[in-house]
């Protein structure tokens, strides 16, 4: 419902950073690997190395749904696959270039639903775990210090995602749907090092979401910022999980605000302009939290 919205207020997005960013825009439409024999792909390139204007007009060839039917969980880690294998001439860095995916959505990868949880494991490796009860006091490892440090910065600039409340109820969200539809993701392979074989896509061997996060990050050099539409606590969960290990943000957007945190993304690579348009968006919605995660990424990236 966000996207007929979309194609008209982009015509904003390109007038802010006109004459101001050299932008290039990838347009991909996201769907779900398919259960027939047809050989459909997941993933519909829409455009590629676009400007502004051409941007604005490949918008009319997204559509708003795709077909969806086993389970909620689609094929996330295949796009992230296909970002970090784009060839060099599709995707040239020049020196002063920044790489940026914005990944748009509500639903969650194949092989998120794990019996005890990605976030798990991310939370024992930033506070530490238990080791032995068995004695007093109990033995503990002490926590990853890369990554309670990422941990840490990614809850200070989320605090409004990052509460108990909200962490509760994913968790929730998290139990029941592993319980119903966690043992039936054909597509789901626990491990790392692990792959599954796709047919019909183009690469036919995809890795896992970690892993394709991963790549795109350090083969890349690209930050992961994303956008959480809908109200599936289990979706908001998986993208938090691919900004924080993405090195970006993460944003859960009302009705009309997507725009808004998308002209912020653009925007965030060049602090004065995003200054001019945190104020101009605040002015017109000084109630509107689209932009908080953002602001403190780009507050960050300044220090």
């Amino acid at each position: 419902n966000e996207i007929e919205g979309l194609k008209t207020a982009f015509e904003e997005i390109a007038e802010l950073v006109k004459n101001r960013i050299d932008l290039r825009l990838d347009l991909w439409s996201l769907g779900d690997y398919s259960r027939s024999d047809e050989k459909e792909s997941s993933v519909e390139f829409l455009g590629q190395r676009m400007r502004s204007e051409t941007f604005q007009r490949s918008l009319d060839d997204l559509e708003a749904s795709r077909g969806q039917t086993n389970d909620e969980a689609e094929a996330y880690e295949m796009a992230l696959q296909y970002a970090y294998l784009q060839s060099p001439e599709e995707w040239i860095p020049r020196i002063d270039t920044k790489r940026t995916i914005i990944v748009v959505g509500d639903s969650y990868a194949h092989g998120w639903l794990q019996e005890f949880g990605p976030w798990g494991w991310v939370r024992a490796a930033a506070q530490g775990k238990v080791v032995d009860k068995t004695t007093e006091p109990w033995t503990r490892e002490p926590p990853n210090p890369k990554i309670k440090k990422m941990y840490d910065d990614f809850r200070r600039r989320h605090e409004h995602y990052m509460d108990k409340d909200t962490l509760w109820r994913e968790r929730v969200a998290y139990e029941t749907a592993y319980e119903q539809v966690g043992n039936r993701d054909g597509y789901a392979k626990k491990g790392k090092g692990q792959h599954v074989r796709i047919k019909g896509e183009k690469v036919q061997n995809r890795p896992n979401f970690e892993k394709a996060i991963e790549r795109c990050v350090e083969q890349k050099n690209a930050t992961i910022h994303t956008v959480g539409t809908g109200d599936n606590y289990v979706s908001s969960g998986f993208l938090k999980y691919v900004a924080l290990f993405g090195k970006g943000t993460y944003t859960h957007v009302g009705k009309g605000e997507l725009v808004i945190i998308l002209k912020g993304i653009l925007a965030s690579v060049d602090p004065k302009i995003f200054r001019d348009l945190e104020r101009n968006t605040l002015a017109n919605d000084p109630t509107t939290q689209a932009l908080d995660s953002i602001t403190t990424f780009v507050i960050d990236s300044m220090s």
